[in-house]
């Protein structure tokens, strides 16, 4: 049951999107709050959405020179991969997004029903109107540490 930080609850597994950053963050920093993101996913504490395109931006920032100095392998973007396994397709939203990068997120979050994005990147964060927009459709935005203090209730 998903008792989310507006207080809500629905009876089902919390359905969040994970960003980009909270992917690779997770890898760098396994120990830290970021980390514990992917980690409970493996848990199956809630269930990751995902789209298409959301999986090809992972795979590649994860391939980045500057990132895999941090260690990170093919077997890492293997792992990755495989716990964003239910892959969507794409969908479009229809609000203006200040990065239109953050546009695989935020149509993923819709396509797969998110109850949440799980992020760190300013660009949603500090978007008032994207923000309320995607509380309309029943999507809060979360920082990773939001994330973790409402699934630890």
């Amino acid at each position: 049951m998903w008792p989310g930080p507006s207080g809500r609850s629905g009876g089902r597994a919390l359905r969040a999107v994970l960003d980009t950053n909270v992917w690779v963050s997770g890898l760098i920093l396994p120990n830290r709050i970021p980390g514990q993101v992917p980690l409970a996913l493996r848990h199956r504490r809630f269930d990751a959405v995902a789209s298409w395109e959301l999986a090809e931006e992972v795979v590649e920032v994860l391939r980045r020179p500057r990132i895999t100095r941090y260690g990170i392998t093919e077997d890492d973007v293997a792992d990755v991969l495989v716990l964003m396994a239910p892959l969507l397709p794409g969908v479009e939203a229809n609000v203006e997004i200040r990065d239109p990068d953050d546009a695989k997120v935020v149509g993923a979050a819709l396509a797969g029903r998110a109850d949440a994005i799980v992020t760190g990147d300013r660009d949603i964060l500090d978007d008032p109107d994207l923000r309320r927009w995607l509380e309309h459709h029943g999507v809060e935005v979360l920082t990773p540490a939001e994330f973790l203090r409402a699934l630890n209730g």
